[in-house]
């Protein structure tokens, strides 16, 4: 049976002094760290009882413990360092949003300044997005890429305009197009159902140059 003393540390695990470290990402997820001290014979009865594994964080949203480092720092004293991952901010999901460049090879065509050449290789700007969200039950990995959803609690960047305004003459159509969850992630902290999940989308036009 966990053995905890009233003084000192009292019936409870005592923050210690600047023992709370935070590390906000600019994406993905979140961690922060927590140093506790108590007084226990039994230091992983008292973790267990204190720190169980997938449990939420108090105070702060969507933080759930990974792991428990613990430490003898004296008799019967020991240090918990409690590692939580998850999202600080108050939204339940993080997006970010990128646009990166595509080529495409195309011809015959005409280049600027008149010159009719058989093939040119062109650029165009392809959005993307991911998004990062903690959830209590896993995530269904069965969906096809066209018929997903974005999470609960966000939403895709509005739809941008095809660049080829106009259709190419000899079009190479994709399908399917439009916003496309084109990959997903799932990482299960051990022993408890909770879920960090990365999903990646990607916008595909519905045409291009041939």
């Amino acid at each position: 049976m966990t053995d905890v003393i009233d003084h000192g540390f009292g019936t409870s695990p005592f923050l210690a002094n600047e023992g709370i470290s935070i590390n906000r990402a600019e994406s993905g997820f979140d961690s922060i760290t927590l140093r506790y001290y108590g007084k226990t014979s039994e230091p992983k009865v008292y973790a267990d009882l204190h720190f169980p594994t997938g449990s939420a964080v108090s105070g702060y949203s969507n933080m759930y413990v990974a792991n428990v480092d613990i430490q003898q720092e004296g008799e019967q004293v020991w240090s918990f360092t409690v590692q939580a991952k998850g999202l600080l901010t108050t939204q339940a999901v993080k997006r970010t949003v990128t646009t990166k460049s595509q080529s495409y090879t195309t011809g015959p065509v005409t280049i600027p300044g008149g010159s009719a050449v058989a093939q040119a290789q062109g650029t165009y700007m392809n959005l993307s997005c991911v998004f990062n969200y903690v959830s209590l039950i896993p995530p269904d990995t069965d969906t096809r890429p066209q018929d997903a959803i974005a999470p609960a609690g966000s939403s895709l960047p509005t739809q941008p305009a095809n660049p080829f305004a106009s259709l190419p003459t000899t079009p190479i159509y994709n399908y399917p197009y439009g916003w496309l969850r084109l990959g997903l992630s799932s990482d299960q902290i051990p022993g408890a159902e909770v879920y960090m999940i990365t999903e990646e989308w990607e916008y595909v036009y519905e045409y291009m140059p041939g």
